[in-house]
């Protein structure tokens, strides 16, 4: 039998060359085009030309938007347990020489005027190093503090104030300013503008120097409502997030991609177009192969990289190195996922990572510390993040297949629950004792949230949710946070409706300090 002869003429090998240029320029053309907001962080996105500080630019409408929980101040005195704004909104723009914030919030009066207390906002970043607690600074066990860097808004002032703080009391304006802004109040919401340049000379200020593609920094954020009688140290707070800062595209990496294609049309002209036959048609099938499965797993990893931001970062830090701005209230510490210190990620295969990730530490006999994801991401999703983590550490394990990360997307569920009546559910000691070990032991609930000294910033305090939330809306939430708010990163740990009850009355007997 004759061998099979591949006629390839001029045409042929024009339209191969578009497609294995096209191919090798696609995830290129992509890798910078908008991000969706994920939920745990702010992109400051990177503009061309000037920065305005008008808080109804146009300019702010193109930039994602990431919204955070705000909770009362319980932590320190003077304590306050009746915070109204519960949530703020944060978008952030750069130029590459300057940076801006809009915080957005709702607020039904305009406190401004008069010699009542005045409405205000404020950011917070940490100075240098060393890890410190988002109020003020302020030392903890866990935290020894270190200085922090706030730039303060307050209505009825034309100025923003940059200062610095080491602790509660420590509060101190600096000499030099250089924050500027502009404010604006419509329709019962507040918008404020902060502006500074990404970098100075004074040490007491943040600096912002990002020389990768995107730089991370810790921020958070505090709201005082005059209207509420909010002053000082009554206020509502976040804890620590993540800010990202994007820088220009490298336009040396198209130089990069001209050279990928002018090397691989020299291998087609030259190599291949030497061959005959069989022989031509499989070396061309092998090249394709290469450069696909490249654009594959690259893309892969990118996807598993904003989860592992959205959900992971808080507490196995922004580079896998088991040091997020959570770590420091967790006993056992978090994984470090670089293989810096240990070769835990070296001794691991693709699946138990698979397992970890969607079983949580408790699944896989460990500590309920790290929660489990199987009920909030899919199994593709998390097979992302099992390739992003491989990229971590130095030895690079077995590769995470194309198939691995192909699965589909699970359904997102509605809960149906009938309503409960937990009238007297603070009664129940038996039920609230049980209630408080699932909280500890099995669903390890500290992790994110904290009540007196034990627990995570990453969630709400829970010392006073008996008198904030009621019973339905607890276990509504325990049971499935997803379906009252799709973009939460609490996750939903497929909890028995017996385990949420105790929990409930557990939570419902949290009545403070």
């Amino acid at each position: 039998m004759e061998m099979i002869q591949f006629k390839i003429d001029k045409k042929w090998y024009l339209i191969y060359t578009i497609f294995v240029i096209f191919i090798i320029l696609l995830p290129l053309l992509t890798s910078y085009a908008g991000e969706k907001d994920i939920g745990a962080m702010v992109t400051s996105k990177f503009i061309k030309g000037d920065i305005s500080d008008d808080p109804n630019s146009p300019v702010w409408e193109q930039v994602p938007t990431a919204q955070f929980p705000l909770f009362s101040q319980v932590r320190f005195e003077p304590r306050w347990f009746d915070g109204k704004v519960r949530s703020i909104s944060v978008r952030s723009i750069n130029n590459g020489d300057k940076i801006a914030f809009l915080l957005e919030w709702e607020d039904k009066t305009e406190d401004r005027k008069g010699d009542g207390l005045k409405d205000g906002v404020a950011i917070e970043f940490p100075v240098g190093k060393e890890k410190a607690h988002f109020s003020h600074a302020s030392r903890m066990e866990q935290l020894p503090g270190g200085k922090v860097n706030i730039w303060h808004w307050k209505a009825g002032s034309t100025d923003i104030k940059d200062m610095n703080a080491e602790g509660l009391g420590t509060l101190t304006v600096q000499e030099h300013q250089d924050v500027t802004g502009k404010n604006f109040w419509n329709n019962n919401k507040w918008k404020v503008v902060f502006l500074r340049r990404l970098s100075n000379s004074d040490n007491n200020d943040v600096q912002f120097q990002p020389k990768e593609y995107k730089e991370y920094k810790d921020i958070a954020f505090a709201v005082w409502d005059g209207s509420n009688e909010e002053q000082g140290a009554q206020k509502t707070i976040s804890s620590w997030y993540y800010l990202q800062v994007e820088v220009p595209p490298n336009r040396m990496i198209y130089a990069y991609s001209l050279i990928a294609v002018v090397v691989a049309g020299l291998f087609e002209f030259v190599i291949i177009r030497k061959l005959k036959g069989i022989k031509k048609g499989v070396l061309s099938l092998i090249l394709l192969f290469v450069i696909l499965n490249g654009c594959f797993r690259n893309e892969t990893a990118e996807r598993g990289k904003n989860l592992y931001a959205k959900y992971c970062s808080s507490c196995h830090g922004k580079k896998g190195r088991g040091d997020g701005f959570n770590a420091a209230y967790l006993d056992p510490k978090p994984r470090d996922h670089t293989d810096s210190k240990e070769e835990y990620m070296v001794a691991k295969d693709n699946k138990k990572l698979f397992d970890v990730v969607s079983k949580g530490g408790r699944g896989i006999a460990k500590s309920p510390l790290m929660p489990p994801f199987g009920n909030t991401l899919s199994e593709g999703e998390i097979w992302s993040v099992v390739a992003y983590m491989r990229t971590l550490h130095k030895n690079k394990f077995e590769k995470i297949t194309i198939q691995e990360t192909e699965k589909v997307v699970k359904k997102k569920t509605h809960l149906k629950i009938e309503k409960i009546n937990f009238e007297n559910v603070e009664s129940l000691s038996e039920d609230i004792s049980r209630g408080e070990r699932l909280f500890k032991e099995k669903y390890g609930c500290y992790s994110c949230h904290r009540i007196g000294e034990k627990g995570g910033v990453i969630g709400s305090p829970l010392d006073r949710v008996g008198f904030r939330l009621n019973a339905d809306w607890i276990f509504r939430w325990i049971s499935n946070p997803q379906t009252i708010k799709p973009d939460t990163i609490m996750p939903n740990f497929g909890m028995p409706d017996r385990d949420a009850r105790f929990i409930v009355s557990y939570l419902k007997s949290l009545k403070g300090i």
